[in-house]
């Protein structure tokens, strides 16, 4: 990453630029034991210096996770086919716990991972990959991505005093569980694409088809954060309560053949308990054409 304009003020919308980088991609599994002090050292220090150097003054971290979540309740409105319970109880929940505090936003990856790190040896960085999902907000979103997707390399522990050495910024845990929830809603964007994108004629991959299906089984998980408090309601418009089957023009006989047998619930009304409750039961046992992706 060479730079990045986040306002848009220098070519009317933001941008980045970026430049290949030397490295290879290493595998959790892969690293010798003996190795992965180097490697968790390298990884925790590499975001924290990320955050440093993306520090952004004239924006609080609260602000920049306020405005990121009206721009994911847009793009829910924009792109699902349909109304989703589990999404919508998702953007309620985060959006009566957006916090509070004076931390400045920060530059955040988005996707900081051990698998998008590039390295030339033990512990010596080359670079770091796949920057789609950049934005500018809150660093305890990174580190607690890092916990989810990166097992032993995660920024937690005692790699956690390196990130605070490295970018001058003191973890905590609560806005950390925050970020968590927050990020995990901020993925499911993406399923919620490929359906329309399938939908519409213009996505046939199986793999795709497998993530779009994982993602909307994920997403009616989401529907047991209701159960904590009382949850604002949403702003309309909102997408409609009925729409197309994202499966109904699939080509692929092998994947046709799973939804014919193991057909998805049609949409539901957010606001019909037993009708939520009974498509949650049913997408808990429906056999996935890959596996389910367990969140912290």
């Amino acid at each position: 990453m060479l730079g990045v304009d986040a306002t848009g003020e220098l070519l009317g919308a933001p941008f980045s630029v970026q430049t290949r980088v030397p490295g290879s991609t290493q595998r959790l599994v892969a690293v010798p034991d003996d190795e992965r002090a180097a490697y968790r050292h390298a990884f925790a220090h590499t975001l924290g210096t990320i955050h440093r150097h993306g520090r952004v003054e004239e924006m609080s971290a609260d602000a920049a996770l306020s405005d990121e979540w009206r721009r994911m309740a847009d793009e829910y409105r924009r792109v699902a086919l349909h109304r989703h319970p589990g999404f919508e109880i998702a953007l309620r929940w985060l959006r009566a716990r957006l916090p509070y505090g004076s931390q400045r936003a920060v530059l955040c990856h988005g996707d900081y991972r051990f698998a998008n790190l590039l390295w030339t040896g033990a512990g010596v960085l080359g670079g770091v990959l796949d920057w789609e999902r950049w934005w500018v907000g809150d660093p305890m979103a990174d580190v607690a991505f890092t916990r989810q997707f990166s097992g032993w390399c995660a920024v937690d522990g005692d790699a956690v005093s390196v990130y605070e050495e490295a970018s001058g910024i003191d973890v905590d845990e609560p806005r950390v569980a925050f970020g968590l929830r927050f990020e995990r809603v901020r993925a499911y964007l993406s399923p919620l694409r490929l359906m329309r994108a399938i939908a519409e004629g213009r996505v046939s991959d199986p793999r795709l088809v497998a993530i779009a299906e994982a993602g909307e089984a994920g997403m009616w998980e989401l529907t047991a954060w209701a159960e904590e408090s009382y949850l604002p309601p949403l702003d309309e418009p909102l997408p409609p309560l009925d729409g197309p089957d994202w499966t109904a023009g699939i080509a692929d006989d092998t994947v046709r053949a799973h939804f014919a047998a193991h057909p998805r619930p049609g949409p539901v009304d957010p606001a019909d308990a037993e009708a939520v409750a009974a498509a949650v039961r049913s997408w808990s046992e429906r056999p996935l054409l890959r596996g389910r992706r367990t969140w912290r």
